[in-house]
């Protein structure tokens, strides 16, 4: 019985873990706050596929994130998926009116434990009580530890990556906007037993040039040689990609 429950309290952590990453999606540019901004970035995105994956962390967000589990939608229907367009339309006639509706915006999900069995209780509450509800609040403290951990760990394996999430899901113009913006490049470091290793290096745009190029100031950590200022290219194919040079906004 303890084993099977240690099974679920595993379990639990990761849905923690990831409910971790969909709440700071919230208050980040991968969130899509209104109808309009749904709609104008869905239209951004290409294949059905893209729009499709799109809206479900959209409304992943609020449901797994902030824990609004009445604004779930199925994915599928009787081994039909649901298409991206009628997603789509969840989101935006019942997932983002419900943001206005007096809602609280938790800062952290919610913890949910596996039960243990309950004991019958007499009379008043006695000291074994207390006792068990002091073991409670340390076991949902040791929980809550445990899933931010482990969300550590699987970044650390490259099992996930929160500032991927993080992104906005269209792709910013190379233009004159760029300038000023902070981002970072995913290059790769050759070490001397020829083991391949990447980083991703952040700086801040100072000016664009044609064809997707721009010059990078390098934050001090990542300046090489002492050239503190490169010359790079955004390609298209390469934003949010975890590919050798590419690139992202930075979080």
């Amino acid at each position: 019985m303890e084993t099977l429950r240690k099974k679920k309290l595993l379990a639990a952590q990761y849905e923690y873990a990831a409910a971790l990453t969909f709440i700071e999606m919230y208050h980040s540019d991968a969130c899509w706050k209104t109808a309009a901004a749904a709609r104008g970035n869905f239209d951004e995105l290409g294949s059905e596929t893209a729009k499709r994956e799109a809206v479900k962390d959209q409304i992943r967000i609020r449901v797994n994130g902030l824990g609004w589990k009445d604004l779930h939608h199925a994915w599928s229907l009787k081994g039909l998926d649901y298409t991206a367009n009628q997603l789509l339309q969840h989101l935006m006639m019942k997932v983002i009116p419900a943001q206005n509706d007096g809602r609280v915006i938790p800062e952290s999900p919610s913890i949910n434990l596996p039960s243990r069995k309950n004991m019958q209780q007499l009379g008043t509450r006695t000291l074994d009580v207390d006792d068990l509800d002091k073991r409670k609040e340390d076991e949902m403290a040791e929980f809550e530890q445990g899933g931010r951990e482990l969300r550590e760990e699987m970044e650390e394996e490259g099992l996930i990556d929160r500032y991927e999430k993080l992104q906005d899901k269209t792709r910013p113009k190379v233009d004159e906007s760029m300038i000023d913006v902070r981002i970072e490049q995913l290059w790769e470091y050759i070490e001397v037993d020829g083991t391949v290793v990447k980083q991703w290096c952040s700086g801040v745009v100072v000016g664009v040039k044609t064809q997707n190029r721009v010059l990078i100031k390098w934050d001090k950590e990542h300046i090489q040689d002492g050239v503190e200022i490169t010359q790079q290219k955004l390609l298209i194919s390469k934003w949010n990609k975890h590919v050798s040079e590419g690139w992202r906004k930075y979080v």
